[in-house]
């Protein structure tokens, strides 16, 4: 595995990126991470690119797309306090109307969901995931299943 995409902060990348573009680094590296173990235990993870539900002129992609198994997979990394945290309900919400999928999984990787905030956004997730999946001819349209997991519970699934 690449050890450059183990520790996403191994340069003080603070100085030379704003905290946007920190963002969408550590993100791109999370994605890069979780999809490498995937390919070390045989699969082939892509993007697909999809309408979503807020899609106006273009398509927008999920970040793992495992077809064989019926996955797609949607990564959220946070290492500190940020909006990252608040869009798993929208994601999820899109998925069931939008990506189809046997199961869609809503990945949580970093820090930040270790604390008390994380947690209590992390249980949020997972409540609006089962709601959804209680009425599955309202909001399980095209994912069949909706789920959150961490890092290491989604590579345990895709097993």
């Amino acid at each position: 595995m690449n050890k450059e995409t183990q520790n996403f902060t191994s340069v003080d990348a603070s100085s030379i990126y704003t905290q946007g573009a920190m963002a969408n680094h550590t993100g791109s590296m999370n994605e890069k991470n979780i999809n490498e173990q995937l390919c070390s235990l045989g699969f082939a993870p892509k993007k697909r690119r999809y309408e979503s539900s807020w899609s106006t002129t273009g398509l927008s992609a999920v970040d793992c797309d495992l077809p064989s198994l019926g996955i797609c997979a949607e990564y959220k990394y946070q290492g500190s306090t940020g909006t990252t945290d608040l869009k798993g309900v929208t994601e999820l919400y899109n998925a069931g109307k939008k990506i189809e999928c046997d199961d869609f999984v809503l990945v949580c990787s970093g820090t930040h969901w270790e604390t008390a905030r994380g947690r209590n956004m992390y249980e949020t997730f997972e409540n609006a995931a089962a709601e959804f999946n209680s009425c599955p001819e309202i909001f399980c349209i095209a994912a069949k299943r909706l789920h959150v997991m961490m890092k290491d519970e989604f590579i345990e699934f895709v097993e």
